[in-house]
């Protein structure tokens, strides 16, 4: 999630220790609006916290991930009615208004952070590294070995470039007659990995989507990992940690027919790898862990 110059935006600074606390009372009352299910990650008879969350990987080419998180600071009572969690220092918390039917293209996070949807519809597609580098008949096609800096990955009709610092380099091209994904979109590398020091909110080397852009994946595409982010979904709060300056991110798209309104809240620099936490599973949490 990236912020975008062109929204209306809320800047909202805070002491850089805030320890955001997340308040279970407002959570109930938020997805007793949506949907009566108990299905949600924070469902009565929790005692730790699920998120989801964007991260890297280690190996070339970098791609984003998407993981299901346990947090490690437990539920506590919470003085009046209801349970809390602490979920660790931040930095400042921007309040974003995105338009109906927009989409925000390749893009990753300036600083690690949490992305919490209040109201509308978001979409995050993450391509499957394992689509990508297989041959598996999924957009998949020759690799070419080589040296250099350079990764070039082409696969349903779109072009992944990434930057290869591993010492073997080598350069992968895939070709695809699957579907087609024209972003147009350009992408310029960011070498600062730790972002010089600058705003957590600083824009991002990428372009968002122009009307007429606006095509993505389809939801059900094998390629993809697909997050759907609705007010109450075990996806409501998420950790937008794939910053990694060697791969492109993820695509995020707000197909609904009204605004989409969310936070952003970067780590604090001390806090920089998010909340402590241990890794339930690869993929995003279903809301039954």
């Amino acid at each position: 999630m990236r912020p975008l110059s062109s929204s209306a935006a809320l800047v909202v600074s805070f002491l850089s220790t805030l320890s955001v606390v997340v308040c279970l009372l407002y959570a109930a009352s938020v997805s007793s609006s949506i949907s009566t299910s108990p299905s949600t990650s924070t469902s009565a008879n929790k005692t730790t916290l699920h998120v989801t969350a964007l991260t890297n990987h280690a190996a070339p080419p970098y791609l984003a991930r998407v993981q299901c998180w346990a947090l490690a600071a437990p539920f506590a009572v919470y003085p009046t009615v209801g349970r809390a969690v602490d979920l660790g220092d931040v930095d400042n918390v921007t309040y974003v208004v995105l338009p109906p039917r927009s989409g925000e293209g390749w893009h990753r996070p300036p600083h690690a952070m949490f992305f919490v949807l209040l109201s509308g519809l978001a979409q995050v597609y993450v391509p499957r590294r394992r689509h990508l580098l297989a041959g598996d008949g999924l957009g998949n096609g020759e690799a070419v070995g080589g040296r250099g800096d350079h990764v070039h990955v082409h696969v349903h009709g779109n072009d992944y470039d990434y930057d290869d610092d591993d010492e073997s380099g080598y350069e992968r091209r895939f070709e695809s007659s699957g579907s087609r994904l024209d972003l147009g979109l350009d992408f310029e590398l960011d070498h600062d990995k730790d972002g010089g020091g600058g705003d957590h909110h600083q824009n991002q080397q990428q372009q968002p989507l122009l009307p007429g852009q606006q095509r993505h994946p389809h939801p059900d595409d094998p390629a993809w990992e697909t997050i759907t982010i609705t007010p109450g979904s075990p996806q409501q709060i998420l950790v937008a940690a794939d910053t990694d300056p060697r791969a492109r991110g993820h695509l995020t798209f707000y197909p609904g027919d009204g605004e989409t309104v969310a936070l952003q809240i970067p780590f604090s620099r001390d806090a920089a790898e998010g909340p402590a936490h241990a890794v339930v599973h690869e993929g995003a949490c279903r809301g039954d862990e």
